[in-house]
């Protein structure tokens, strides 16, 4: 029984330096950074990696929504902003961490994560800088 759990240990500690080695060289933005930059009319583009049903459902203002599924065929109109800064968010930050490795690969060199996701924004922004859609309105 101990080797047991003696195995599921190592399993974590495994897992947990796996991850933080796959992902701490993924850069990062705050909600309060990205909220002062956006207030100061910063020039970024905020990509909202979400599934668009969820994206409707409200948004970070300026977003705009491509579904990390869509992100490889539609590279060529990102095209535009290769030496601009790309913010990527998805629900809670963890999806969209391997879009900005992939839009690494492809050269573009200013890409950062939402530490967080939307979860994080709404939280640290009170609700005050998010768009909720009025679909039955709309």
């Amino acid at each position: 029984m101990k080797l047991v759990y003696v195995l599921i240990g190592v399993t974590i500690l495994i897992w947990t330096w796996f991850r933080r080695r796959v992902f701490a060289s993924i850069p990062m933005i705050n909600p309060s950074e990205l909220a002062e930059a956006l207030d100061n009319d910063c020039d970024w583009l905020l990509l909202d990696m979400r599934p668009g049903i969820h994206f409707q459902q409200g948004y970070i203002p300026g977003s705009v929504n491509l579904p990390i599924d869509k992100l490889e065929s539609s590279m060529q109109q990102l095209e535009a902003w290769r030496e601009r800064r790309i913010v990527l968010v998805c629900h809670s930050g963890y999806s969209s961490r391997s879009a900005v490795k992939y839009i690494q690969s492809k050269g573009f060199k200013d890409v950062v994560n939402l530490r967080g996701g939307v979860m994080a924004w709404r939280k640290a922004t009170a609700g005050a800088s998010w768009t909720e859609l009025d679909v039955e309105n709309a």
